[in-house]
Protein backbone atom coordinates (compact mmCIF):
# COMPACT_ATOMS: atom_id res chain seq x y z
CA UNK A 1 0.00 0.00 0.00
CA UNK A 2 1.38 3.65 -1.18
CA UNK A 3 0.37 5.62 1.81
CA UNK A 4 1.66 8.80 -0.33
CA UNK A 5 -1.29 8.20 -2.84
CA UNK A 6 -2.28 12.13 -4.07
CA UNK A 7 -5.32 12.51 -2.88
CA UNK A 8 -6.61 16.13 -5.07
CA UNK A 9 -9.27 16.29 -7.43
CA UNK A 10 -7.15 15.30 -10.51
CA UNK A 11 -5.39 12.35 -8.88
CA UNK A 12 -8.58 10.73 -7.50
CA UNK A 13 -8.91 7.94 -10.35
CA UNK A 14 -5.10 6.99 -9.34
CA UNK A 15 -6.62 6.68 -5.91
CA UNK A 16 -9.16 4.79 -6.23
CA UNK A 17 -7.48 2.26 -8.37
CA UNK A 18 -4.18 1.94 -5.97
CA UNK A 19 -7.38 1.09 -3.30
CA UNK A 20 -9.14 -1.37 -5.84
CA UNK A 21 -5.79 -2.83 -6.41
CA UNK A 22 -5.76 -3.85 -2.30
CA UNK A 23 -9.01 -4.12 -1.94
CA UNK A 24 -9.77 -6.68 -4.22
CA UNK A 25 -6.90 -9.55 -3.75
CA UNK A 26 -8.07 -9.00 0.11
CA UNK A 27 -11.96 -9.94 -0.69
CA UNK A 28 -11.11 -13.09 -2.77
CA UNK A 29 -8.67 -14.33 -0.43
CA UNK A 30 -11.18 -13.65 2.66
CA UNK A 31 -14.62 -15.27 0.87
CA UNK A 32 -12.37 -18.34 -0.32
CA UNK A 33 -11.38 -18.81 3.69
CA UNK A 34 -15.02 -18.28 4.57
CA UNK A 35 -16.05 -21.16 1.86
CA UNK A 36 -12.95 -23.71 3.18
CA UNK A 37 -14.72 -22.98 6.31
CA UNK A 38 -17.85 -24.87 5.58
CA UNK A 39 -16.57 -27.90 4.18
CA UNK A 40 -16.27 -31.36 5.03
CA UNK A 41 -13.59 -30.65 7.15
CA UNK A 42 -15.72 -28.46 9.94
CA UNK A 43 -18.33 -31.12 9.55
CA UNK A 44 -22.17 -29.55 11.01
CA UNK A 45 -22.73 -27.61 7.50
CA UNK A 46 -22.68 -24.66 9.61
CA UNK A 47 -19.82 -21.41 8.94
CA UNK A 48 -17.23 -21.72 12.01
CA UNK A 49 -14.69 -18.86 11.63
CA UNK A 50 -13.20 -19.40 14.86
CA UNK A 51 -9.62 -19.25 13.81
CA UNK A 52 -6.40 -18.11 15.68
CA UNK A 53 -5.37 -14.79 13.02
CA UNK A 54 -1.99 -14.47 14.89
CA UNK A 55 -0.84 -18.03 15.01
CA UNK A 56 -2.61 -18.76 11.85
CA UNK A 57 -4.42 -21.83 13.12
CA UNK A 58 -7.51 -23.10 14.72
CA UNK A 59 -8.42 -22.72 17.77
CA UNK A 60 -8.17 -25.84 19.94
CA UNK A 61 -10.74 -24.74 23.30
CA UNK A 62 -13.06 -27.60 23.46
CA UNK A 63 -16.28 -26.61 25.64
CA UNK A 64 -15.67 -23.22 25.45
CA UNK A 65 -16.93 -20.44 23.57
CA UNK A 66 -14.24 -20.86 20.98
CA UNK A 67 -15.08 -24.36 20.28
CA UNK A 68 -16.13 -25.85 16.90
CA UNK A 69 -18.88 -27.24 18.38
CA UNK A 70 -20.69 -23.61 19.76
CA UNK A 71 -22.56 -21.49 16.56
CA UNK A 72 -23.11 -17.81 16.51
CA UNK A 73 -26.45 -16.86 15.02
CA UNK A 74 -25.00 -13.53 13.91
CA UNK A 75 -22.11 -14.89 12.11
CA UNK A 76 -24.72 -17.17 10.26
CA UNK A 77 -26.77 -14.51 9.31
CA UNK A 78 -23.83 -11.81 8.08
CA UNK A 79 -22.43 -15.28 6.04
CA UNK A 80 -25.64 -15.51 3.92
CA UNK A 81 -25.50 -11.90 2.93
CA UNK A 82 -21.91 -11.43 2.39
CA UNK A 83 -21.45 -15.13 0.04
CA UNK A 84 -24.76 -13.24 -1.93
CA UNK A 85 -23.47 -9.59 -1.68
CA UNK A 86 -20.02 -11.42 -3.05
CA UNK A 87 -21.59 -13.42 -5.74
CA UNK A 88 -23.56 -10.94 -7.00
CA UNK A 89 -20.44 -8.66 -7.31
CA UNK A 90 -18.24 -10.99 -9.10
CA UNK A 91 -21.41 -11.58 -11.21
CA UNK A 92 -21.47 -7.73 -12.44
CA UNK A 93 -18.24 -6.35 -11.02
CA UNK A 94 -16.19 -4.58 -14.18
CA UNK A 95 -13.14 -4.85 -11.92
CA UNK A 96 -10.04 -7.74 -13.12
CA UNK A 97 -11.23 -10.60 -10.54
CA UNK A 98 -8.15 -12.65 -11.48
CA UNK A 99 -7.98 -16.38 -13.13
CA UNK A 100 -8.23 -17.71 -9.10
CA UNK A 101 -11.61 -15.64 -8.97
CA UNK A 102 -13.58 -18.23 -6.59
CA UNK A 103 -16.14 -19.88 -9.64
CA UNK A 104 -20.21 -18.83 -8.89
CA UNK A 105 -21.11 -22.38 -8.74
CA UNK A 106 -19.05 -22.74 -5.58
CA UNK A 107 -20.95 -19.65 -3.83
CA UNK A 108 -24.29 -21.16 -5.18
CA UNK A 109 -23.75 -24.27 -3.50
CA UNK A 110 -22.29 -23.16 -0.25
CA UNK A 111 -25.72 -20.90 0.14
CA UNK A 112 -27.45 -23.57 -0.90
CA UNK A 113 -26.29 -25.71 1.49
CA UNK A 114 -26.50 -22.95 4.41
CA UNK A 115 -30.05 -21.76 3.90
CA UNK A 116 -30.96 -25.88 3.98
CA UNK A 117 -29.13 -26.15 7.29
CA UNK A 118 -30.34 -22.93 8.95
CA UNK A 119 -33.78 -23.34 8.11
CA UNK A 120 -33.88 -26.57 9.71
CA UNK A 121 -32.15 -25.62 12.59
CA UNK A 122 -34.51 -22.30 12.94
CA UNK A 123 -37.78 -24.29 12.58
CA UNK A 124 -36.54 -26.91 15.00
CA UNK A 125 -36.15 -23.96 17.52
CA UNK A 126 -39.62 -22.69 16.83
CA UNK A 127 -38.82 -20.33 14.39
CA UNK A 128 -36.08 -18.75 16.24
CA UNK A 129 -32.07 -18.83 16.12
CA UNK A 130 -30.07 -17.58 19.24
CA UNK A 131 -26.84 -15.48 19.29
CA UNK A 132 -25.13 -18.64 20.89
CA UNK A 133 -25.93 -22.06 20.50
CA UNK A 134 -25.00 -25.79 19.51
CA UNK A 135 -25.23 -27.45 16.01
CA UNK A 136 -28.62 -28.28 16.98
CA UNK A 137 -29.89 -24.91 17.48
CA UNK A 138 -30.08 -26.07 21.08
CA UNK A 139 -29.47 -21.95 22.77
CA UNK A 140 -26.34 -21.90 25.34
CA UNK A 141 -25.38 -19.43 27.30
CA UNK A 142 -22.08 -18.34 29.48
CA UNK A 143 -22.60 -18.98 33.52
CA UNK A 144 -20.57 -17.31 36.06
CA UNK A 145 -17.84 -20.27 36.16
CA UNK A 146 -17.27 -19.61 32.70
CA UNK A 147 -18.62 -23.02 31.71
CA UNK A 148 -21.42 -23.40 28.52
CA UNK A 149 -25.10 -24.21 29.64
CA UNK A 150 -28.33 -24.17 28.25
CA UNK A 151 -30.11 -21.76 27.88
CA UNK A 152 -34.09 -21.04 28.45
CA UNK A 153 -36.28 -17.84 27.44
CA UNK A 154 -35.54 -17.45 24.27
CA UNK A 155 -39.28 -17.18 23.12
CA UNK A 156 -40.09 -14.37 25.60
CA UNK A 157 -37.91 -11.56 24.02
CA UNK A 158 -39.98 -10.39 21.01
CA UNK A 159 -37.34 -10.08 18.43
CA UNK A 160 -33.63 -9.65 18.56
CA UNK A 161 -30.70 -8.70 16.21
CA UNK A 162 -30.35 -11.94 15.64
CA UNK A 163 -33.16 -11.95 13.96
CA UNK A 164 -32.24 -9.03 11.75
CA UNK A 165 -28.84 -10.28 10.55
CA UNK A 166 -30.74 -13.33 9.96
CA UNK A 167 -33.71 -11.67 8.20
CA UNK A 168 -31.50 -9.81 5.99
CA UNK A 169 -29.10 -13.17 5.02
CA UNK A 170 -31.68 -15.33 4.35
CA UNK A 171 -33.56 -12.81 1.82
CA UNK A 172 -30.10 -11.91 0.31
CA UNK A 173 -29.35 -15.38 -0.24
CA UNK A 174 -32.69 -16.44 -1.29
CA UNK A 175 -33.03 -14.02 -3.43
CA UNK A 176 -29.91 -14.71 -5.10
CA UNK A 177 -31.09 -18.24 -5.13
CA UNK A 178 -34.18 -17.55 -6.66
CA UNK A 179 -36.19 -18.80 -3.74
CA UNK A 180 -39.76 -17.05 -3.35
CA UNK A 181 -41.20 -18.60 -0.52
CA UNK A 182 -38.29 -18.44 1.56
CA UNK A 183 -37.91 -14.99 0.24
CA UNK A 184 -41.25 -14.19 1.75
CA UNK A 185 -40.25 -16.20 5.31
CA UNK A 186 -36.94 -13.37 5.03
CA UNK A 187 -39.11 -10.97 4.78
CA UNK A 188 -41.84 -11.66 7.72
CA UNK A 189 -39.20 -11.77 9.76
CA UNK A 190 -37.56 -8.44 9.51
CA UNK A 191 -41.01 -6.49 9.12
CA UNK A 192 -41.95 -8.20 12.76
CA UNK A 193 -38.44 -7.21 14.09
CA UNK A 194 -38.90 -3.75 12.30
CA UNK A 195 -42.22 -3.52 14.21
CA UNK A 196 -41.01 -4.31 17.35
CA UNK A 197 -38.33 -1.41 17.33
CA UNK A 198 -40.99 0.86 16.58
CA UNK A 199 -42.71 -0.40 19.41
CA UNK A 200 -39.74 -0.09 21.71
CA UNK A 201 -39.62 -3.62 22.14
CA UNK A 202 -37.13 -4.85 20.80
CA UNK A 203 -34.17 -6.29 23.11
CA UNK A 204 -30.87 -7.28 22.63
CA UNK A 205 -29.56 -10.59 22.53
CA UNK A 206 -25.76 -10.69 22.88
CA UNK A 207 -23.55 -11.98 25.64
CA UNK A 208 -20.90 -9.64 27.21
CA UNK A 209 -18.01 -12.14 25.91
CA UNK A 210 -15.27 -9.19 26.72
CA UNK A 211 -14.97 -8.58 30.51
CA UNK A 212 -13.10 -5.22 29.48
CA UNK A 213 -16.10 -3.64 27.48
CA UNK A 214 -18.83 -2.51 30.03
CA UNK A 215 -21.10 -0.91 26.53
CA UNK A 216 -23.67 -4.01 27.63
CA UNK A 217 -23.96 -4.21 31.30
CA UNK A 218 -26.88 -1.57 31.59
CA UNK A 219 -28.38 -2.19 28.52
CA UNK A 220 -31.36 -2.43 30.72
CA UNK A 221 -31.40 1.42 31.58
CA UNK A 222 -30.80 2.99 28.11
CA UNK A 223 -31.92 2.58 24.36
CA UNK A 224 -29.38 2.31 21.89
CA UNK A 225 -29.81 3.79 18.23
CA UNK A 226 -28.23 0.27 17.17
CA UNK A 227 -31.23 -1.00 16.14
CA UNK A 228 -32.65 1.31 13.82
CA UNK A 229 -28.80 1.26 11.56
CA UNK A 230 -29.10 -2.44 11.87
CA UNK A 231 -32.13 -2.42 10.57
CA UNK A 232 -31.38 0.04 7.97
CA UNK A 233 -28.99 -1.93 6.55
CA UNK A 234 -31.56 -4.55 5.64
CA UNK A 235 -33.77 -1.73 4.29
CA UNK A 236 -32.23 -1.28 0.49
CA UNK A 237 -32.34 -5.46 0.38
CA UNK A 238 -35.90 -5.63 0.71
CA UNK A 239 -36.99 -2.68 -1.24
CA UNK A 240 -35.04 -3.89 -4.57
CA UNK A 241 -36.37 -7.55 -3.85
CA UNK A 242 -39.98 -6.85 -3.10
CA UNK A 243 -40.36 -2.83 -4.24
CA UNK A 244 -42.53 -2.34 -1.82
CA UNK A 245 -42.54 1.75 -0.85
CA UNK A 246 -42.61 1.01 2.41
CA UNK A 247 -39.42 0.43 2.91
CA UNK A 248 -38.54 3.79 1.52
CA UNK A 249 -40.57 5.72 4.28
CA UNK A 250 -38.98 3.71 7.03
CA UNK A 251 -35.56 4.42 6.28
CA UNK A 252 -36.39 8.01 6.10
CA UNK A 253 -38.21 7.66 9.24
CA UNK A 254 -35.39 5.71 10.50
CA UNK A 255 -32.31 8.16 9.77
CA UNK A 256 -35.04 11.12 11.15
CA UNK A 257 -35.23 9.47 14.21
CA UNK A 258 -31.48 8.91 15.07
CA UNK A 259 -30.57 12.54 14.05
CA UNK A 260 -32.99 13.93 15.81
CA UNK A 261 -32.26 11.76 19.52
CA UNK A 262 -28.61 11.04 19.13
CA UNK A 263 -26.97 13.19 17.54
CA UNK A 264 -25.78 16.91 18.18
CA UNK A 265 -27.59 18.64 14.72
CA UNK A 266 -29.07 21.76 16.80
CA UNK A 267 -27.05 22.36 19.09
CA UNK A 268 -28.58 21.02 22.15
CA UNK A 269 -25.36 20.53 23.97
CA UNK A 270 -22.15 22.13 24.70
CA UNK A 271 -20.10 19.78 22.66
CA UNK A 272 -19.01 19.17 19.07
CA UNK A 273 -21.56 19.56 16.30
CA UNK A 274 -22.98 16.29 14.91
CA UNK A 275 -21.53 14.28 17.93
CA UNK A 276 -23.23 11.57 18.28
CA UNK A 277 -24.30 9.69 21.13
CA UNK A 278 -25.06 6.08 21.50
CA UNK A 279 -27.50 6.18 23.93
CA UNK A 280 -30.70 7.77 25.49
CA UNK A 281 -32.17 7.06 28.75
CA UNK A 282 -35.86 5.56 28.39
CA UNK A 283 -37.28 8.85 28.11
CA UNK A 284 -35.53 10.00 25.06
CA UNK A 285 -32.84 11.97 27.02
CA UNK A 286 -28.93 11.75 26.33
CA UNK A 287 -27.61 8.99 28.27
CA UNK A 288 -24.45 9.83 30.97
CA UNK A 289 -22.47 7.69 33.09
CA UNK A 290 -21.50 10.31 35.53
CA UNK A 291 -20.11 13.70 33.80
CA UNK A 292 -18.98 11.25 30.86
CA UNK A 293 -21.39 10.85 27.62
CA UNK A 294 -20.52 7.76 25.64
CA UNK A 295 -20.47 7.46 22.02
CA UNK A 296 -19.15 4.24 20.10
CA UNK A 297 -17.26 6.09 17.24
CA UNK A 298 -17.60 3.05 14.81
CA UNK A 299 -21.11 2.86 15.18
CA UNK A 300 -22.01 6.55 14.49
CA UNK A 301 -19.76 6.25 11.32
CA UNK A 302 -21.39 3.13 10.31
CA UNK A 303 -24.77 4.71 10.65
CA UNK A 304 -23.04 7.75 8.57
CA UNK A 305 -21.89 5.24 6.07
CA UNK A 306 -25.42 3.43 5.83
CA UNK A 307 -27.85 5.87 5.97
CA UNK A 308 -25.77 7.06 2.43
CA UNK A 309 -25.97 3.98 1.28
CA UNK A 310 -29.44 3.42 1.86
CA UNK A 311 -30.15 7.15 -0.04
CA UNK A 312 -27.92 6.03 -2.86
CA UNK A 313 -29.24 2.78 -3.41
CA UNK A 314 -33.19 4.26 -3.20
CA UNK A 315 -33.06 7.32 -4.29
CA UNK A 316 -34.18 6.39 -7.97
CA UNK A 317 -37.23 5.42 -5.88
CA UNK A 318 -38.18 8.54 -4.22
CA UNK A 319 -40.65 11.43 -5.77
CA UNK A 320 -40.05 15.26 -5.46
CA UNK A 321 -42.01 15.25 -1.80
CA UNK A 322 -38.96 13.89 -0.44
CA UNK A 323 -36.50 15.75 -1.98
CA UNK A 324 -35.82 18.12 0.94
CA UNK A 325 -35.47 15.80 3.72
CA UNK A 326 -33.03 14.08 1.00
CA UNK A 327 -30.98 17.22 0.52
CA UNK A 328 -30.79 18.03 4.49
CA UNK A 329 -29.66 14.18 5.38
CA UNK A 330 -26.74 14.62 2.39
CA UNK A 331 -25.75 17.65 4.32
CA UNK A 332 -25.51 16.50 7.67
CA UNK A 333 -24.38 12.75 7.92
CA UNK A 334 -21.08 13.99 6.40
CA UNK A 335 -20.48 16.03 8.93
CA UNK A 336 -21.42 13.07 11.68
CA UNK A 337 -19.19 10.86 9.98
CA UNK A 338 -15.91 13.52 10.39
CA UNK A 339 -16.73 14.46 13.86
CA UNK A 340 -16.73 10.57 14.56
CA UNK A 341 -13.68 9.50 12.90
CA UNK A 342 -12.12 12.92 14.63
CA UNK A 343 -13.55 11.49 17.92
CA UNK A 344 -12.36 8.11 17.98
CA UNK A 345 -9.38 8.15 15.45
CA UNK A 346 -6.25 6.81 17.50
CA UNK A 347 -3.47 9.53 17.82
CA UNK A 348 -0.55 7.10 16.61
CA UNK A 349 -2.94 6.26 13.56
CA UNK A 350 -3.74 2.58 14.78
CA UNK A 351 -7.44 2.51 14.27
CA UNK A 352 -10.98 3.84 15.78
CA UNK A 353 -11.05 3.60 19.56
CA UNK A 354 -13.71 0.83 20.76
CA UNK A 355 -15.32 3.65 22.98
CA UNK A 356 -15.05 7.78 23.59
CA UNK A 357 -16.53 10.80 26.41
CA UNK A 358 -18.10 12.99 24.07
CA UNK A 359 -17.17 15.94 26.34
CA UNK A 360 -13.79 15.23 27.36
CA UNK A 361 -12.77 13.54 23.90
CA UNK A 362 -11.18 11.21 26.21
CA UNK A 363 -11.02 7.32 25.47
CA UNK A 364 -13.27 5.31 27.78
CA UNK A 365 -12.38 1.66 26.36
CA UNK A 366 -9.16 1.94 24.27
CA UNK A 367 -9.57 -1.50 22.54
CA UNK A 368 -9.23 -0.86 18.58
CA UNK A 369 -11.56 -3.29 16.88
CA UNK A 370 -10.78 -3.89 13.30
CA UNK A 371 -14.47 -3.50 12.13
CA UNK A 372 -14.39 0.09 12.34
CA UNK A 373 -11.27 0.55 9.57
CA UNK A 374 -13.84 -1.10 6.81
CA UNK A 375 -16.88 1.02 8.28
CA UNK A 376 -14.95 4.06 7.83
CA UNK A 377 -13.96 3.49 4.07
CA UNK A 378 -17.33 2.99 3.12
CA UNK A 379 -18.64 5.46 4.73
CA UNK A 380 -16.13 8.24 3.41
CA UNK A 381 -16.20 6.51 0.10
CA UNK A 382 -20.46 7.45 0.43
CA UNK A 383 -19.33 10.70 1.48
CA UNK A 384 -17.46 11.42 -1.58
CA UNK A 385 -20.51 10.94 -3.75
CA UNK A 386 -22.45 13.80 -1.73
CA UNK A 387 -20.27 16.32 -1.05
CA UNK A 388 -18.88 19.09 -2.70
CA UNK A 389 -15.88 18.45 -4.86
CA UNK A 390 -13.62 20.82 -3.23
CA UNK A 391 -14.69 18.98 0.25
CA UNK A 392 -13.48 15.66 -1.58
CA UNK A 393 -10.23 15.84 -0.38
CA UNK A 394 -10.93 15.41 3.37
CA UNK A 395 -12.58 12.01 2.87
CA UNK A 396 -10.30 10.31 0.48
CA UNK A 397 -7.62 11.59 2.68
CA UNK A 398 -9.36 9.57 5.74
CA UNK A 399 -9.76 6.53 3.53
CA UNK A 400 -6.35 7.05 2.75
CA UNK A 401 -4.99 7.31 6.61
CA UNK A 402 -7.49 3.84 7.47
CA UNK A 403 -6.57 2.13 4.29
CA UNK A 404 -2.84 2.04 5.49
CA UNK A 405 -3.96 1.00 9.37
CA UNK A 406 -6.17 -1.60 8.04
CA UNK A 407 -3.00 -3.61 5.94
CA UNK A 408 -0.53 -2.40 8.34
CA UNK A 409 -1.50 -3.24 11.44
CA UNK A 410 -4.28 -5.87 10.84
CA UNK A 411 -4.34 -7.97 7.93
CA UNK A 412 -2.16 -10.73 8.14
CA UNK A 413 -1.20 -13.73 5.87
CA UNK A 414 -1.77 -16.29 4.37
CA UNK A 415 -5.58 -15.65 4.11
CA UNK A 416 -5.07 -11.73 4.26
CA UNK A 417 -7.71 -12.09 7.10
CA UNK A 418 -7.70 -8.84 9.72
CA UNK A 419 -6.38 -9.58 13.53
CA UNK A 420 -10.01 -8.70 15.91
CA UNK A 421 -8.64 -5.78 17.30
CA UNK A 422 -6.13 -3.87 18.86
CA UNK A 423 -4.91 -2.65 21.99
CA UNK A 424 -3.82 1.27 22.95
CA UNK A 425 -0.07 0.44 22.02
CA UNK A 426 -0.80 -1.25 18.23
CA UNK A 427 -0.52 -4.75 19.34
CA UNK A 428 -3.00 -7.62 18.82
CA UNK A 429 -5.60 -7.65 21.25
CA UNK A 430 -7.09 -11.33 22.20
CA UNK A 431 -10.36 -9.79 23.39
CA UNK A 432 -13.58 -10.46 21.71
CA UNK A 433 -15.08 -7.31 20.43
CA UNK A 434 -18.62 -9.15 19.98
CA UNK A 435 -17.90 -13.28 19.04
CA UNK A 436 -15.04 -14.90 18.24
CA UNK A 437 -15.39 -15.73 14.80
CA UNK A 438 -13.28 -14.15 12.14
CA UNK A 439 -15.81 -11.76 10.11
CA UNK A 440 -17.91 -13.91 7.41
CA UNK A 441 -17.37 -10.92 4.53
CA UNK A 442 -19.71 -8.95 6.40
CA UNK A 443 -17.96 -5.81 7.63
CA UNK A 444 -14.85 -6.45 5.58
CA UNK A 445 -16.03 -7.75 2.35
CA UNK A 446 -19.36 -5.78 2.20
CA UNK A 447 -18.18 -2.77 2.98
CA UNK A 448 -14.95 -2.34 0.59
CA UNK A 449 -17.59 -3.69 -2.05
CA UNK A 450 -20.01 -0.93 -1.36
CA UNK A 451 -16.23 1.43 -1.22
CA UNK A 452 -15.26 0.49 -5.39
CA UNK A 453 -19.40 0.54 -5.95
CA UNK A 454 -19.08 4.68 -4.92
CA UNK A 455 -15.24 4.87 -6.26
CA UNK A 456 -17.18 3.53 -10.09
CA UNK A 457 -19.81 6.51 -9.54
CA UNK A 458 -17.42 9.05 -9.65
Amino acid sequence: MDASVPVESDHQSVATKSYVADFVPLIRENLRFVLQRMGPAHGNGLVDTKYDIINARDFDEFGTIRSKEVVYGWIQGRALEALAGHAVWFQESKEPMGEDTVPLDTIRLALEGLVERLETIRLSQGGRLAFLMNSSGQPLEVGQDGQLRPRNGLKEVARSYTDIFYAKGLFAATRYLGDLPRMKIAQGIFDEAVEVIQASRFRSDQLALDPANSSLKTAAKRRTQATRMIALSGLPLFLEGTHDSRYLTLGLEFIRDVLDDYVNTEGQLDIPHCAMWEYTTMNGEPYFEGDCLPSLPGHAIEFAGLSLKFIRNCERYFDGQFREVISQFKRLLPQVFLTAFRLGWHPQGYGIYQSVDIVSGKPIYTQLPWWNLPEVIRAASECILVVPKEERADYFSVIDKCTKAFFEYYVKPPHLLAVQALDNSGKPDRSIPAVPDVDPCYHTGLSLIDSMKCFSAL
